[in-house]
């Protein structure tokens, strides 16, 4: 007899094929050869018995899967992938043998057919194993319910009323398309019925593309996939921190962090974020004397994301995908409470909308042009492709595919218009404060939306088992043609994806960055190119390619290219730090959102945290670095406290630099506790120092921190005394900034203000002399330049000639600017913009005593002699020795004063002429 082989061919759920139209059951039997493991042959057909058996036999006997030795030695083979598939073959036996299962049923001694559903072999499971309908539409239903939900409000006042809901319908139809491509796709297929019920997109892909088509699914399928489950722990870890933290305060003695339910008066307790924002109360100002507390074991980007890996980690080791699928339903729950919510909250608030008095609080917008926020997050919001295959692979009647996804699509969209027009017209506020996760407009005592959290939090619970499977199923599939290659490497694989999600919950856990870069690129690959470019070869290959067909599909391809290209680009340059900075200083909710993951300048008291070596440098740390260090202390922040400085480029994108001021308690006269030595323990433990704001002005070297630094004291300084209006006294709302300010009742916007100054050098004809002043409370030895402020209706040459003839009584001629200014936010905010004068060294000098000490002419020599002293001594530590002759020139302002540079560039650089 001549054995034969075929090749076998796997689907992502290790399914077996055959080739051609040979009769799975007469396919190959278990055979051993001493020393050898368990191979397989084709059995006897009746043709091959007469020709090659010297003695004909019933097929059950010899040869075929009836043959108890070999059925019994493959029972207790050592081999699972054997033992399993043998044990699959005899259930199909029995089916074929009795197709409704009512007569024959297989013996649980040979395999408990209730088990039957957890195994891999996806074309051979019965209907026991499957899903109907209702289980299919509810998972594609939850799982691309993400937390994008939660963002919806804020994406619809981003494009605008109609604008926003056109978009999301829209999107809704294409992303619906491109799925339906994908699931019919493998019908078209040149296999077998049973080849292509178990295809991957990823096969279509290899026959249609090549291997590149197949290496793009798979790898951007897994990238897409991983970054989903990074995302989803980043964000149950912060659900669960403040969940938790939440029911620790209110299970302290004497806590109101939660109202009991019964008193709730059901009132629109709907709020800016800024007022919603939850912070735990404040410890002691000083210390804290228990050495174990609840903060030291629960930490956001600590302990959190640990104890969810301890606590989900079994989840992720089943070997069904029903399990996932089944377990996945779960989740609807929690968008039927979310949609309830949202509902609840409309009854009590009333619709707040109006169309045509812009000025009204209510006032909404139909279109907005800041809709790319909304087509972004609707992209990755209706993202299944690389899942949809998966699931509806499980469907009990699979012409009902389209149907069910169909109906799925429907759902989400319903759901995304739903909860975003409903929030949005109900909000009672400007909707600039609608935050990009809606649940930051209330306050933690809020009991639905505190409940809405715990909801969502088991939501994502139930989609990321789904998306754990889907990962390993995908990646040993792509590996090594079977998805479950025993249960120690799916550990494995579980474990360093855990890792790694705990990794960035701990220390990168930026949910926008992560989903601009993994989801929108994997997004325009995965939903739109490969789909639209399999359509075009299929209708090519068919030969029903029209140049509709071929061009419109191409159009959806380049119009996704044109919205994600432009976002996908490092945000580095000059122009996209201005653009970023004047968006975040106008968007309140996404400002804050940026707010945990930021860079922070400290000033404790009105003194700046700096690091300072031959010169001074203010420290900035990380936000999560410097909430803990401080609380270590009591001192606590949140972004109340906190003004926007800068934008900051990084390796990704960009991060934003707040200032944070905060102050210590007051202490009483007889505490034996000193604030200045609990100062200096605080510095000492960030590696710095504490040093008043006009120290560190003067001894800056870098111009970037001195010009932030100014704008730092300016804005909170601004901000803590501009409260009310000046027209009509009504409150003012300030910007999460600190850039403006809004009067709720006049709707007139205030900004910070600032005072021109002219700071002037007067010089002689011929350059080699100069006129430099001391002022009165300034220490001796030290001269400058003559300032001064610009008054109403006077242009900056006529302040200058003014400010000079005022405080040294001389006229001054050839007025020119030295194209210099530098921001100074002492007394006030100020901007001092430097000149330089002509004047007669004859002239007798009358100076004004309220202001200056006094004022000379000084040689070249001499001034370039306290340049050099200055330099050498930065810091004027050797002021004091100097105090005995206070009228002679012995320093110049330090570096950090602009008055220092227009002095040395006099004294280094000669004017010919002005």
């Amino acid at each position: 007899m001549e054995k034969s082989r075929i090749n076998l061919k796997m689907s992502s759920y290790g399914a077996i094929g055959v080739e051609e139209d040979l009769d799975p059951l007469l396919d190959e039997v278990p055979i051993r050869a001493p020393g050898r493991p368990i191979s397989r042959t084709r059995a006897f057909s009746a043709s091959s018995l007469g020709r090659a058996s010297p003695s004909r036999q019933p097929y059950l006997f010899s040869g075929g899967i009836g043959l108890r030795e070999e059925s019994l030695l493959s029972l207790h083979s050592e081999d699972d992938l054997h033992r399993e598939h043998n044990n699959a073959l005899r259930y199909r036996l029995y089916n074929r043998l009795d197709p409704g299962g009512e007569t024959l049923v297989m013996p649980n001694h040979v395999f408990p057919s209730g088990l039957f559903s957890i195994l891999p072999f996806e074309e051979l499971k019965d209907n026991s194993g499957k899903q109907g309908s209702i289980v299919t539409i509810f998972s594609i239903w939850n799982t691309m319910m993400g937390t994008s939900l939660l963002a919806m409000p804020w994406a619809l006042q981003q494009a605008g009323l109609v604008g926003g809901i056109v978009i999301m319908l829209a999107l809704a139809g294409l992303c619906f398309y491109t799925a339906y491509i994908v699931i019919e796709s493998p019908k078209r297929m040149h296999l077998s019925a049973a080849d292509i019920q178990t295809a991957e997109f990823s096969d279509v892909c290899r026959e249609y593309l090549g291997k590149t088509g197949e290496m793009l699914a798979v790898v951007f399928s897994i990238i897409v996939l991983i970054g989903g489950v990074i995302v989803y722990w980043v964000l149950m870890s912060n659900f669960l921190y403040y969940t938790g933290a939440v029911v620790y305060e209110a299970l302290q003695p004497n806590s109101t962090t939660i109202p009991v339910m019964e008193n709730k008066t059901f009132t629109c307790d709907v709020y800016c974020p800024e007022e919603a924002m939850w912070t735990k109360p404040p410890k002691d100002p000083f210390f804290d004397q228990d050495e174990w507390n609840f903060d030291k074991f629960w930490t956001l980007q600590g302990t959190v994301p640990i104890y969810l890996a301890f606590a989900l980690f079994p989840l992720m080791n089943f070997k069904s995908p029903t399990f996932f699928t089944k377990f996945n339903v779960l989740g609807t729950v929690s968008v039927m409470y979310l949609l309830i919510f949202v509902f609840s909250k409309l009854l009590e608030c009333g619709v707040n909308m109006d169309f045509n008095n812009p000025k009204s609080i209510h006032y909404v917008q139909l279109f907005n042009w800041h809709f790319p926020a909304l087509s972004g997050t609707l992209t990755l919001s209706y993202f299944i492709h690389n899942a949809v295959l998966t699931i509806l692979r499980n469907q009990k009647k699979p012409e009902n595919n389209a149907r069910d996804l169909s109906i799925g699509y429907s759902l989400v969209a319903f759901c995304y218009v739903f909860i975003g027009f409903t929030f949005f017209a109900a909000f009672p506020v400007q909707r600039s404060c609608i935050s990009d996760n809606f649940l930051n407009n209330f306050g933690a005592g809020d009991v639905l939306s505190s409940t809405a959290r715990l909801f969502l939090l088991f939501q994502m619970i139930t989609v990321l088992p789904l998306l754990m499977f889907l990962v390993r199923s995908q990646l040993f599939y792509a590996i090594s043609k079977n998805t479950w290659p025993g249960i120690l490497k799916v550990i494995l694989l579980n474990v360093l994806l855990i890792a790694i999600a705990v990794l960035f919950a701990s220390f990168y856990p930026n949910v926008g960055s992560i989903l601009r870069y993994v989801g929108s690129i994997s997004g325009l690959i995965y939903v739109f190119a490969l789909p639209s470019l399999v359509y075009i070869r299929q209708n090519q290959a068919l030969g029903t390619l029209t140049p509709f067909k071929k061009y419109a599909h191409y159009a959806i391809i380049l119009k996704e290219m044109t919205r994600v290209m432009p976002s996908m680009r490092k945000l580095s340059t000059y122009v996209d730090r201005v653009k970023l900075l004047d968006y975040w200083t106008v968007q309140d909710s996404s400002l804050q959102n940026e707010f945990p993951r930021s860079t922070l300048v400290l000033m404790v008291d009105r003194q700046l945290l700096v690091s300072k070596g031959k010169s001074v440098t203010m420290i900035e740390y990380s936000y999560t670095d410097l909430k803990k260090k401080l609380g270590e202390y009591g001192v606590d922040f949140d972004i109340s406290k906190s003004c926007l400085l800068d934008a900051i480029p990084g390796e990704i994108d960009m991060t934003p630099l707040f200032g944070v001021a905060t102050k210590t308690a007051t202490l009483p006269e007889d505490s034996p506790i000193s604030k200045t030595q609990v100062l200096k323990q605080l510095a000492d433990s960030f590696g710095g120092r504490f040093i008043d704001i006009r120290t560190a002005m003067l001894t800056m070297d870098q111009e970037r921190q001195r010009h932030l630094l100014a704008k730092f004291q300016v804005l909170t300084k601004w901000s803590s005394t501009y409260r009310r209006c000046p027209k009509c006294a009504a409150a003012l709302k300030m910007r999460v900034s600190k850039s403006g300010a809004e009067c709720l009742q006049c709707e007139k916007t205030y900004y910070p203000t600032f005072s021109p100054v002219t700071i002037t050098i007067v010089t002689d004809p011929t350059f080699e002399n100069i006129l430099l002043a001391r002022h009165k409370n300034s220490p001796g030895g030290v001269f400058t330049a003559i300032a001064g402020f610009a008054q109403p209706g006077e242009n900056l040459v006529d302040c200058v000639r003014r400010e000079v003839a005022e405080e040294i009584g001389i006229e001054v001629n050839d007025v020119k600017s030295l194209n210099m200014s530098q921001p100074w936010p002492m007394p006030d905010s100020s901007l001092m913009i430097a000149h330089i004068a002509i004047a007669d060294m004859n002239q007798s000098i009358d100076i004004c005593p309220e202001e200056i000490q006094t004022a000379k002419w000084f040689t070249r020599e001499e001034v370039r002699a306290a340049l050099e002293t200055t330099l050498a001594d930065p810091f004027l530590k050797n002021l004091s020795k100097v105090q005995n002759d206070p009228d002679a020139l012995h320093y110049i302002p330090p570096t950090g004063a602009i008055a220092h540079h227009m002095i040395a560039d006099w004294v280094l650089n000669k004017p010919s002429k002005l």
